[in-house]
């Protein structure tokens, strides 16, 4: 079942093929069953600590021609409990992703979705959980954009299948693409299948799928988190990529990302290609009266550039956080080039602004009454001096 969403006096109305709108943190989609359930059943609160929704099967497919990606993510939920349960479908698109249609099936039913306010949207999906209707809550917070989240109130032995579908235009740095999706089940999956397609106008240099992240740390090479993905080169200017782990892999996966377990893999797969260039001036491409030119030149001198650090080393940055940190920081500072200038600023219980050249603080801000990390800060030294050779 596909939706279409347009206006009429103000209010969004939803019928046959339906692509998800903008909602603010002030509004919410509700889709709610046409058809009540036909017995109501009293709900068990131990039962359903024990008996959750289960995800039996996982798939994100993705399409990459000429350098645009178009993703496909479907998650099947079983509800094996004798009473309705509530399941959560989640996903994490990329910022610069934008979501092109979400379609939801369960057993076949007929639904209509309809745009509310987010107190009356609440009230009427809590209205219909109550009176044993399948119904679902989508909200989207401004904080958190990139995040799509449903929860759906699934009746007893049925299933619930979600489509959610988002595009973006891929941004080449570094010299390579990536298409980076975001896994994050919150269960292991029995059957769980990523595949992503390049299609691409001109040859392909590489194609490679790098070590797994947890999305906040710089990407390094981690034989633990080698996703041991099945790279098949079709031609010259086609790929084929699949990553697809066992409920063990993806135990021992989130283990060493750092996760629970039990929670199954939490992280991103990631897909690194780039394509030949022509050194003549890039490439235009024409469809539909449209036109892009890529042009990626290699021979341009880099512009000096000034930057300012603004780092967090208060104390909820222990553990693994100041660690990314530092990795960060060192990674980005071998990087700079030599008539590049930067400065420092640390904040915690005090601010702190680094003279990088004495690398001693020059202006310090605060009065610290708890223990924090000003001992663990990155040595800014070394690397300067490194920088300024």
């Amino acid at each position: 079942m596909r939706l279409k969403i347009w206006t009429l006096l103000g209010v969004l109305f939803i019928s046959s093929v339906y692509s998800v709108p903008d909602v603010t943190d002030t509004s919410s989609l509700v889709v709610s069953s046409t058809e009540p359930s036909k017995e109501k059943t009293s709900k068990s609160p131990n039962e359903e600590e024990i008996i959750l929704p289960k995800i039996y099967e996982m798939r994100i497919d993705t399409n990459v021609s000429n350098r645009f990606a178009k993703t496909l993510v479907t998650s099947k939920v079983r509800n094996l409990a004798k009473s309705a349960q509530e399941a959560t479908f989640s996903v994490v698109i990329p910022d610069q992703a934008y979501i092109s249609g979400f379609t939801m099936e369960i057993d076949g039913k007929s639904y209509e979705a309809y745009v509310q306010e987010k107190e009356e949207a609440k009230n009427t999906y809590k209205n219909a959980v109550e009176s044993g209707q399948a119904a679902a809550h989508v909200a989207v917070s401004a904080r958190d954009s990139n995040r799509f989240t449903v929860s759906v109130n699934i009746e007893p032995q049925s299933k619930a299948t979600f489509y959610l579908r988002y595009e973006e235009l891929l941004a080449r740095q570094n010299e390579k693409y990536e298409v980076v999706l975001n896994i994050h089940p919150g269960q292991p999956v029995k059957q769980l299948d990523v595949e992503v397609h390049i299609d691409e106008s001109r040859p392909l240099k590489f194609v490679k799928a790098p070590s797994l992240r947890s999305g906040n740390e710089i990407s390094k090479n981690d034989e633990k988190l080698d996703p041991l993905a099945d790279i098949n080169i079709v031609n010259e200017t086609s790929a084929v990529v699949k990553f697809s782990p066992d409920i063990k892999r993806q135990k021992q996966l989130a283990n060493d990302l750092g996760a629970k377990e039990e929670n199954g893999l939490s992280g991103q797969f990631v897909v690194q290609y780039d394509v030949e260039r022509d050194p003549q001036g890039g490439e235009v491409l024409v469809d539909g009266g449209y036109f892009v030119h890529f042009f990626a030149p290699t021979d341009l001198p880099a512009l000096p550039k000034q930057v300012v650090f603004v780092l967090d080393t208060s104390g909820s940055m222990q553990g693994i956080r100041i660690t990314q940190l530092k990795e960060a920081m060192n990674s980005i500072l071998s990087e700079l080039n030599k008539d590049d200038v930067f400065n420092i600023v640390e904040f915690g219980t005090i601010v702190k602004v680094w003279n990088v050249e004495r690398v001693e603080i020059q202006y310090e801000s605060g009065v610290d009454d708890y223990w924090s990390f000003a001992t663990e800060t990155p040595e800014f030294g070394s690397i300067t001096k490194k920088v300024n050779k």
